[in-house]
């Protein structure tokens, strides 16, 4: 379940929902051309390919028909009502075959670059983060990726109930409709409770280096 609330009118709107492992948001979360959606609730439990609307999301400013951020989860994902002491969690290669784990996230039109703050919080007992898949996505899944990027940990927290946090950053070029982000896990199976996606729509590949000079690039450490 959600451990953490986000802030002011955010939390009075989604008070009823509960709390997230929100550990690590990027500081330039609320700015104008970001986004940030989050998913603690899988489906129904048992396997089968399904796509996923997440549980929370925010756009600002808020321009985009629906469909504005989905996961996608093969038929080599498995759903357990409860594992480890939380609810709903995703098992990526419950039989030993790789599956798939996928975001799509909208982009705002005429930007070149995405900047991607993600977040996960798995069982450590199992595999974690590998490789990112990225590139543009759009239509109906599977989706492709021909780009891999290492998913070097910005962050991390392990969790008193041992579960663990970690936080990632990248940088991809999404086009003007969806930027895609697949997961590449070190081994399996893997446990996941909770994935959070921050993103920014940059305008110019040489914005990222005007942006990190002014000091926006820099992630709010909770811990």
């Amino acid at each position: 379940m959600f451990k953490r609330l986000l802030c002011g009118a955010v939390v009075a709107v989604f008070a009823a929902q509960a709390k997230g492992d929100d550990w690590f948001p990027a500081d330039w979360r609320g700015e104008p051309q970001t986004i940030v959606a989050a998913w603690d609730y899988w489906g129904l439990a048992g396997s089968g390919p399904r796509l996923i609307m997440p549980g929370y999301y925010q756009a600002n400013p808020d321009i985009f028909t629906q469909p504005r951020a989905r996961a996608y989860i093969d038929s080599e994902v498995l759903v357990h009502n409860t594992l480890f002491g939380r609810q709903s969690v995703l098992e990526v290669g419950y039989r030993g075959i790789p599956g798939e784990l996928a975001f799509a996230i909208s982009n705002y039109t005429g930007y070149a670059q995405m900047f991607v703050r993600f977040q996960i919080t798995y069982w450590p007992g199992g595999g974690a983060p590998m490789n990112f898949g990225v590139g543009v996505v759009g239509g109906d899944p599977p989706w492709f990726f021909t780009d891999y990027e290492p998913a070097v940990v910005t962050d991390a927290y392990t969790h008193p109930d041992g579960w663990r946090t970690a936080a990632y950053d990248l940088l991809i070029e999404p086009g003007d409709t969806f930027g895609g982000l697949g997961v590449v896990f070190t081994e399996l199976p893997v446990y996941v409770d909770q994935v959070w996606i921050d993103t920014w729509a940059v305008p110019s590949p040489g914005a990222s280096s005007l942006l990190a000079a002014a000091g926006l690039l820099t992630v709010r450490r909770r811990r």
